[in-house]
């Protein structure tokens, strides 16, 4: 009995999971979804033209109550997001165009407040911040960007790095927490690989 039960709840969980990503995909045709990119709240997702979505990335968009019905996800066209990255958009976050996120990245627009109580009402017992990242941005593997952050177009983070505070446009950040390398030459630069 137990084991008819489990496997009639994984095939639930497995059609809505391929039901969300259908509807993704009738709004963004063009784009490419793994089969097992796990979607909360899909309509609340917007993918632009040839987005990437690889194995095990899991969205949550928001819209539910715990944030008080707020939050979407809007990834921008030519994006790709590796195997593994997880992105939670319940206080909003908006890619760019061209964005490259390496495996593992986690993009987080909410975090739980230390020391609250079951007994407060939805959305209070996180805080809520957007995340806003520009075009031709690069996160390296395992990168974590906390709520409230804005990553400038053309930027990158190293690998592993923890991002609390906003990196300016064409800079690379690196570290836990995250602080200014250098400066990234435009494109086309002696020296430049972008």
């Amino acid at each position: 009995m137990r084991a008819a039960r489990f496997y009639r709840n994984r095939a639930g969980q497995w059609l809505a999971r391929m039901e969300a990503q259908r509807r993704v995909l009738r709004r963004s045709p063009d784009s490419s979804i793994d089969s097992s990119v796990r979607i909360v709240s899909p309509d609340l997702l917007e993918l632009g033209a040839r987005a990437d979505l690889q194995t095990g990335v899991v969205l949550h968009c928001g819209g539910l109550e715990w944030s008080g019905g707020r939050g979407h996800v809007r990834i921008g066209a030519d994006a790709v997001l590796s195997p593994y990255c997880v992105v939670f958009g319940a206080g909003g976050i908006e890619i760019g165009d061209r964005f490259d996120c390496g495996p593992g990245c986690m993009l987080f627009s909410s975090r739980t407040l230390y020391g609250h109580t079951s007994a407060e009402p939805p959305g209070r017992s996180h805080t809520l911040g957007a995340i806003a990242i520009g075009d031709d941005v690069t996160l390296y593997a395992g990168c974590v960007i906390g709520p409230g952050v804005t990553i400038g177009s053309g930027a990158a983070v190293g690998a592993g790095s923890v991002v609390l505070g906003d990196v300016p446009p064409r800079a690379l950040y690196a570290g836990a927490p995250a602080r200014r390398i250098r400066d990234i030459p435009p494109s086309g630069s002696p020296g430049t690989d972008r």
